[in-house]
């Protein structure tokens, strides 16, 4: 068995139990909602106000999952630094045997694109700022990698203490719940620190391929990174969902039959006041249930409908203030307070009975469309790269994550109304976790674009499925 070719230096049991979890994926099941709403025994037939409390089973396979993962995690963050250095060292060999020629006149050719001409200051300062931005990435990289070193030692101390599961008092139950605290706490910057690293080696590919002349510059596999965040979401659930059951709900992190008017309510009011900040006015919006009953329930995770009904309404009461901008003597002649009602209101349609073929199966969700008038997407290509993760023209880097003020769990946070580059990405991910999705579309009759959130009703259906 090969050890993971760690880049830190680690205790010998550690190491030991990291190639032991990253190899071999020992008990990791791959969890449904079902699954996990019902793991502490409470079935998902009738309402329960209370649960029992958590049982030393419970504990021991939620403790005993996290712990696999946090492993199999450090080892991509590993292949991560490995991508990193081989890309440095494939950028270096082409840019050696590039074969360029230096001119009289301190202009040098690309010997691939002899029209091509760089100044041998830009060529300093190309490599220069590709060498900093390289460093800077490995070092983020190295730190996430350190943070799940940590958070996984956590977990191998407490299960080693066989004492505690068995034995499973009051005291220890708090144990593993600030294990399972801490965990949340350690992990609460990693999409930042991710975004900030994927952001950087954006720029230094661009920075190379200027010099270059080529488009074969990737220093981070676009999958890889999808991967660790995926994972990443599922071990925030997992602990969310121990904290749930020590708290005594009945179904952990999993909300029972929810009014999907409910979680509609609460995401247009946090919207709406979040755009009312940003522009000093917000476009109404309005609800319709396709069944003509607004008591349409559902079980679900409700952080992540929530996030991801968030995030939708935001970029569609964001493209409606956007389009009313593009009217200058609108703008000029129409007082704040009077603008909500010179824009077309942002639609929230429930459609609970909503169905997409697969390989001649019907497959059935609950579907939440968000339809606005706003500006749209300027081509195909803009709707696809929405969902690429940091991907955004919001280029002031120091605010982009200052009204991140918990991230404790990405789900129950809130970001500044101008595009970051992570929310649509992981809301696709909340929802494809378990057999749902998160659709754009242009609108064909009128200007503006649909989102759609798809939540399955298969509650069965294993996290990584995908029936789309």
């Amino acid at each position: 068995m090969t050890a993971p070719r760690a880049s830190m230096v680690l205790p010998s049991k550690l190491r030991q139990a990291l190639i032991l979890k990253t190899h071999t994926g020992a008990h990791s099941p791959k969890w449904s909602i079902q699954r996990l709403a019902e793991l502490n025994g409470s079935k998902l037939i009738e309402k329960k106000q209370i649960g029992s409390g958590i049982s030393s089973e419970t504990a021991r396979i939620l403790l005993q999952s996290v712990n696999v993962r946090l492993g199999q995690q450090y080892e991509k963050c590993v292949d991560m630094l490995n991508q990193l250095q081989f890309g440095h060292s494939l950028m270096s060999k082409q840019q050696q045997s590039s074969n360029q020629s230096i001119q009289r006149n301190g202009i040098i050719r690309a010997a691939n694109n002899p029209n091509v001409r760089v100044s041998l200051t830009e060529q300093h300062y190309i490599m220069k700022e590709a060498k900093r931005l390289e460093l800077k990435a490995t070092k983020m990289l190295k730190d996430l990698q350190a943070v799940h070193v940590d958070t996984f030692q956590l977990t191998v101390d407490l299960m080693d203490n066989t004492r505690v599961l068995r034995r499973f008092s009051a005291s220890d139950q708090s144990a593993v719940a600030s294990v399972m605290e801490q965990i949340r706490s350690r992990h609460a910057t990693t999409v930042e620190t991710l975004a900030d690293i994927t952001t950087d080696l954006r720029k230094k590919t661009n920075l190379k391929r200027r010099l270059l002349q080529t488009t074969k510059c990737q220093f981070l596999s676009e999958t890889l990174v999808n991967q660790f965040l995926q994972d990443r979401l599922i071990i925030q659930l997992l602990c969310d969902h121990y904290l749930g059951f020590n708290k005594k709900r009945p179904y952990g992190g999993i909300s029972f039959e929810v009014p999907i008017e409910d979680v509609v309510s609460d995401a247009v009011t946090e919207m709406t006041h979040l755009c009312d900040a940003n522009h000093g006015w917000c476009p109404p919006v309005e609800y319709h249930a396709n069944n003509h009953n607004s008591q349409v329930s559902m079980t679900l995770i409700r952080p992540w409908a929530h996030h991801a009904l968030g995030e939708l309404l935001k970029n569609a009461m964001e493209a409606t203030v956007q389009a009313f901008y593009r009217d200058p003597k609108k703008c000029h002649s129409i007082s704040l307070e009077e603008r909500q009602d010179h824009v077309y209101p942002v639609q929230i349609i429930v459609d609970p009975y909503y169905s997409i073929s697969s390989f001649g199966i019907d497959h059935e969700y609950l579907a939440i469309h968000v339809v606005d008038h706003g500006i749209g997407f300027r081509n195909d290509d803009c709707r696809q790269r929405a969902f690429l993760f940091a991907d955004s023209s919001f280029s002031d880097k120091d605010q982009r994550w200052d009204r991140l003020q918990d991230q404790q769990s990405y789900a129950a946070v809130r970001s500044p109304l101008s595009s970051l580059g992570v929310g649509l990405c992981l809301s696709r991910m909340m929802m494809q976790s378990f057999g749902g999705n998160v659709l754009l579309s242009q609108n064909q009759d009128a200007p503006g674009c649909t989102a759609t959130i798809l939540l399955n009703k298969d509650l069965t259906i294993t996290e990584g499925s995908s029936e789309l």
